[in-house]
C-alpha cells in the first residue's frame, strides 16, 4: 500500500490493506485549515474507523529527511495530536515508529546513533526503550529490503493492542453549523431527486403515482438517510444539527421538492379525463343510437297518453248522460248506447292509424337524418383522407428532396475528403522521401565518421607502438605513452558504446561451456565470494582456481548472462552501492536489467560491458575480506581486459 507523503487531507475513503491478522489503514492527514469541510469528514472517518475496531495499534511513519528537518518538529506535532485523539490510552505502549527512506546497510546501533545526532533524543527515546523503532531502507529496483520488511511486520505484531472506545475529534475542525446543515441538505436533496426520478420513470398508472407521492415517498426517503456513507459518518459528530435539520426538512424543504411534482401529476390526470370525454363525444354511432332511443321513448309516451285520454273521455261521456232519458223507450236508449259505444271505437281506430302513420313518418325522418349525417361524415372522412394523402405526398417529396440534398452533400464531402487524403498521402510521400534522403545522408556521414575513427584508432595504435620503442628511462616518453594509452582507451570506449556491432562477439559455439575469467593485468581469476553485501554475494578475484571460479556464459535476447556454476547465481552491477566512486559487481539467483552484458573481442583481450549502465567491468585495487573486488566504470583502462579460458576438469 502506497502511503500519502503530504499533510493534505484526503477526502475519499482511507486506503487500507487486509491481511490474515490485521487491517492496515492509512488514516487521513491532519490539515492546518480547520474550517475546510474536508477536515470534518476526515476527523469523522478517524472516529468511525477506530471506534468500530475491536482493538487498535498505532504505527507512525516518517522519512529520515523529515526527522532530520527542524530536529523532528513534525513528529512532535503528530504525537501531540494523536495523544489528544486518544486521551485515555498509553500511546508509547501501543505504538511503533518506522523511519522510511533511511540509509541502507547501516547496522542498527550505528543507525540509532546517527538518528539521535540528527533529531531531538527525547523524541525517539520512548520507542528505543521498548524496542519499537524500525527502519525501512530506501528501496532498490522498487523492492523493499526483505530483512527490513520482516522486522517491521514482527514489530507490529508485538505491539500491545488497545481497546479505544472513545475518540476526541472536535479540535481537528472548526466548521460553522450552517455549513454542516448545508452538507446534510445537499445529501438529502440528492437522495430525494434520485428516488423521485426513478419513480417517475416507472410504468405504473398515473393515479397510483399520485397516491405514492401523496402518502409514501416521504417515509421511503427518510428510511434511506441512514444508508448514505457521508451521513452515517458525520451524524455522530453533529447529532443535534441533524435532528433540527430533519424537522426543518419535513416542514419547508420537502414540500418545495414534492409540490411541483404533484401539481404536474394532477394536471396530467385532468387533461387525461378531458381527452377521454372528448373522444367519447366524437363517436358518430353514439349519436345515431341516442336518437333512436329517444324516438322509441317518445312513441311509448304518445301511446300511453292516448290510452289515458281515451279512458277519461269514456268515463266523462257516461256520466254526462241525462238520467231523465232513462225513462224513454228502450229503442232510443239502445240507439244512444250503440252510438256511445261505436263512436269511441271508430275514433280510437282513427287515432291508432294516425299514430302509426306518424311513427312511420318520424322513423323515415330519423333514417333520412341519419343517412344525411353518415353521408356528411363519409364526405368529411374522404376529405380528411385526401388531405392526409396530400400531406404524405408533400412530406415524401420533401424527404426525397432532403435525401437527394444529403446524398449530394455526402458525395461532395467524400470528394473533398478524397482530395484531402490524396493531398496528405502526397505530402506524406514527400516526407518519407525526405526522411529517406536524410537517413541516407546520416548513414553516409556515419560511415565517414566511422572511417575517421578507425583511421584515428589505427594512428593511435601506431603512435603507441612507436612510443613503446622509445627508451624506458626517459620520464617524458613515459608520460606521453600513458596519455596516448588513455586517449586510445577513451576512443575505444566511445566506439564500443556507440557501435558495439562493429566488434567481434563471444563465439556462439562456445556458449554453455565452463569457463575461467582471468584478469590480464593482475593475472588473477574472478570468483564468487562468501562476503555478503545485504543479501547478495560480492564478486572478487584471486590467484588460485577453485570451484567458485567457474562461470557459464548464457546468451538471451537481452544480452549475455554470466552464471556462477557453484552457486547458480547471475552476476549483476549494483545500482547504488559503490567503493571509491565505482559500482561493485554482485550475484543473485534472480535476473534483473543489470544482469546482461556484451562480451566483445579486442586485440588486447575481452571487454565485458554492462548493457543497462553502459559500463565496463574491471578488477579494482579495493579489497573485501582479503580479495580484490570486481567493479565497473564508464571508462576503459588496462585492468578492463580479460582472458576467457575454457575449464576442463582433470
Amino acid at each position: 500500500m502506497k502511503i500519502n507523503s503530504t499533510d493534505n487531507p484526503d477526502t475519499v475513503l482511507p486506503r487500507f490493506v487486509k491481511t490474515d491478522k490485521f487491517v492496515f489503514y492509512e488514516i487521513p492527514g491532519f490539515s492546518q485549515i480547520k474550517n475546510n469541510p474536508a477536515s470534518l469528514i476526515n476527523a469523522c472517518l478517524i472516529k468511525y474507523i477506530v471506534e468500530n475496531s475491536s482493538s487498535a495499534r498505532i504505527v507512525f511513519i516518517i522519512s529520515q529527511d523529515e526527522l532530520s528537518a527542524e530536529k523532528g518538529k513534525n513528529l512532535k506535532e503528530t504525537c501531540n495530536i494523536v495523544k489528544r485523539l486518544f486521551p485515555n490510552n498509553n500511546l508509547e505502549k501501543s505504538s511503533a515508529l518506522i523511519l522510511s527512506k533511511s540509509e541502507p546497510r547501516k547496522i542498527k546501533q550505528k543507525f540509532l546513533s546517527f538518528l539521535q545526532s540528527k533529531a531531538d533524543q527525547n523524541i525517539l527515546e520512548p520507542w528505543v526503550n521498548i524496542g519499537k523503532l524500525f527502519k525501512m531502507s530506501h528501496p532498490e529496483d522498487n523492492k523493499i529490503d526483505t530483512q527490513d520488511k520482516l522486522e517491521i511486520l514482527q514489530g507490529i505484531s508485538s505491539i500491545s493492542p488497545q481497546n479505544i472506545n472513545s475518540v476526541t475529534i472536535d479540535f481537528l475542525y472548526n466548521i460553522p453549523q450552517m455549513l454542516i446543515r448545508d452538507l446534510f441538505e445537499q445529501e438529502l436533496t440528492s437522495i430525494s431527486k434520485c428516488l423521485i426520478d426513478k419513480k417517475l420513470l416507472e410504468s405504473i398508472d398515473i393515479k397510483d403515482k399520485k397516491t405514492y407521492f401523496d402518502n409514501q415517498i416521504r417515509d421511503e426517503i427518510l428510511s434511506l438517510i441512514e444508508q448514505t456513507p457521508i451521513l452515517s459518518i458525520i451524524k455522530p459528530a453533529s447529532i443535534n444539527i441533524f435532528t433540527n435539520f430533519i424537522a426543518e426538512w419535513n416542514i419547508q424543504i420537502f414540500p418545495n421538492i414534492i409540490n411541483p411534482i404533484l401539481n404536474q401529476i394532477n394536471n396530467d390526470i385532468e387533461q387525461m379525463e378531458i381527452m377521454k370525454k372528448k373522444i367519447e363525444e366524437e363517436k358518430p354511432e353514439n349519436v345515431v343510437e341516442k336518437q333512436i332511443i329517444d324516438s322509441e321513448e317518445k312513441q311509448e309516451n304518445i301511446i300511453e297518453n292516448y290510452i289515458i285520454d281515451y279512458e277519461e273521455k269514456k268515463y266523462v261521456e257516461k256520466n254526462t248522460q241525462d238520467c231523465e232519458k232513462l225513462e224513454e223507450n228502450i229503442q232510443i236508449i239502445s240507439q244512444t248506447v250503440e252510438i256511445m259505444v261505436n263512436s269511441p271505437e271508430e275514433k280510437m281506430e282513427k287515432n291508432r292509424n294516425e299514430y302509426e302513420e306518424r311513427i312511420i313518418n318520424e322513423r323515415k325522418e330519423i333514417e333520412e337524418e341519419n343517412k344525411r349525417k353518415l353521408k356528411e361524415l363519409e364526405e368529411k372522412h374522404e376529405m380528411e383522407k385526401k388531405i392526409l394523402e396530400e400531406q404524405k405526398d408533400r412530406e415524401k417529396q420533401e424527404l426525397e428532396a432532403k435525401m437527394e440534398k444529403f446524398r449530394r452533400e455526402m458525395e461532395e464531402q467524400k470528394a473533398r475528403e478524397r482530395e484531402e487524403l490524396e493531398e496528405k498521402l502526397k505530402k506524406h510521400k514527400q516526407e518519407l522521401e525526405m526522411i529517406k534522403e536524410k537517413e541516407e545522408k546520416e548513414k553516409k556521414d556515419l560511415e565517414e565518421t566511422l572511417e575517421k575513427q578507425r583511421i584515428e584508432f589505427e594512428k593511435s595504435k601506431q603512435t603507441v607502438s612507436e612510443e613503446n620503442k622509445i627508451s624506458v628511462e626517459s620520464p617524458t616518453s613515459i608520460i606521453i605513452s600513458e596519455k596516448s594509452k588513455k586517449k586510445q582507451f577513451e576512443n575505444l570506449a566511445n566506439l564500443i558504446k556507440t557501435h558495439a556491432n562493429l566488434f567481434e562477439k563471444f563465439p556462439d559455439q562456445l556458449l554453455g561451456r565452463d569457463f575461467l575469467i582471468k584478469s590480464i593485468y593482475y593475472e588473477i581469476f574472478l570468483f564468487l565470494s562468501n562476503d555478503l553485501e545485504g543479501e547478495d554475494r560480492v564478486a572478487e578475484a584471486q590467484l588460485q582456481c577453485k570451484d567458485r571460479n567457474i562461470f557459464i556464459i548464457i546468451q538471451e535476447k537481452k544480452g549475455n548472462l554470466l552464471l556462477n556454476k557453484k552457486f547458480s547465481e547471475y552476476l549483476f552491477v549494483t545500482s547504488n552501492y559503490r567503493l571509491n566512486g565505482d559500482r561493485i559487481v554482485e550475484a543473485n539467483k534472480d535476473k534483473n536489467p543489470r544482469s546482461y552484458f556484451d562480451i566483445l573481442m579486442t586485440d588486447r583481450g575481452y571487454l565485458i560491458k554492462n548493457k543497462k549502465l553502459n559500463e565496463f567491468l574491471f578488477v579494482s585495487g579495493d579489497y573485501w575480506g582479503g580479495d580484490q573486488v570486481l567493479e565497473s566504470k564508464s571508462a576503459i583502462e588496462e585492468r578492463s581486459f580479460f582472458e576467457i579460458i575454457e575449464f576442463r576438469s582433470s
